[in-house]
């Protein structure tokens, strides 16, 4: 990773990552998906990728209504799935 840190200056990182992380850079290269935020601390690099879906004919879908004391979702398949909370 090549991290601009003035004009002409740069830091490079060597990033180590395992066989979960491999699959996302695979389909990063491929195009199939887009770099979205990179996060630095003291050990890691966190970075996120970003990936389009066509939303315009889904084949399934979920609703989700979340309320003061309770979370209630339905969706396709069909089922229909109610949490209380009680927090009121």
């Amino acid at each position: 990773m090549r991290i601009s840190i003035k004009p002409r200056k740069f830091l490079r990182i060597q990033l180590r990552y395992g066989d979960y992380q491999k699959k996302f850079i695979e389909e990063w290269k491929a195009g199939k998906l887009r770099v979205g935020e990179i996060s630095l601390n003291e050990t890691k690099v966190l970075i996120l990728f970003r990936k389009d879906v066509d939303l315009t004919n889904p084949d399934d879908w979920i609703a989700i209504d979340i309320n003061e004391n309770n979370v209630t979702a339905v969706s396709s398949n069909p089922h229909i799935l109610r949490v209380e909370s009680n927090l009121r």
